[in-house]
């Protein structure tokens, strides 16, 4: 079975990453979650997610994963993504150009004055290096349409595909409907 590191700056992002990854037993072992006041990652397990600080903290020297995806890489800064990138021969990085990469506005410069200059953040890195990209155009996090409207027409040129925004009658959009005595599998559709 391949090793996997899942990252990102933001435990935020994580707990979304494990608390969405597919629980089929059969085909897919939980991720685990490593954070910085919890155990060191032991050698046998298959999919670890981490931040790249925790990642330098957790895993054990020597430990290699087959690959390691970096989530949210617009929000990563470089030097943090090679902790990350150090652990693996494979990297595949996920983000969108269009997001606000980090920035050092609240670092300390001689103790008197901050700086506000951009850090270049992994994507960055991997577009400027030429990279093969692929826009993901599915937009799935806004719970209304309205949220991303602006921004796919602004910075996206319509390009995303929106989740129409249900109506009062249920005519469009997403929603849910109860079906008795089915089984339900979280994430799946319901079994009859």
């Amino acid at each position: 079975m391949k090793r996997v590191l899942v990252s990102a700056e933001k435990t935020a992002a994580l707990e979304i990453i494990v608390d969405r990854w597919p629980k089929s037993a059969e085909s897919l072992p939980a991720p685990v979650l490593l954070t910085e006041y919890g155990a060191a990652l032991s050698r046998n397990v298959p999919i670890a997610v981490s931040t790249p600080a925790v990642a330098a903290l957790k895993i054990p020297p020597g430990l290699e994963f087959d690959v390691v995806i970096v989530d949210e890489a617009s929000q990563v800064r470089l030097s943090h993504a090679a902790v990350a990138a150090g652990l693996a021969s494979q990297i595949i990085v996920i983000g969108d150009s269009q997001q606000m990469a980090p920035t050092n506005t609240f670092t300390r410069a001689r103790q008197s004055q901050a700086q506000t200059t951009m850090a270049l953040s992994l994507l960055d890195h991997a577009v400027t290096s030429g990279l093969p990209s692929k826009m993901l155009k599915q937009h799935y996090r806004s719970k209304h349409e309205s949220l991303i409207l602006f921004s796919n027409t602004r910075y996206y040129q319509g390009q995303l595909d929106i989740i129409p925004s249900p109506l009062l009658d249920d005519s469009l959009g997403t929603a849910f409907r109860f079906v008795p005595d089915a089984i339900y599998g979280r994430g799946e559709r319901a079994i009859t």
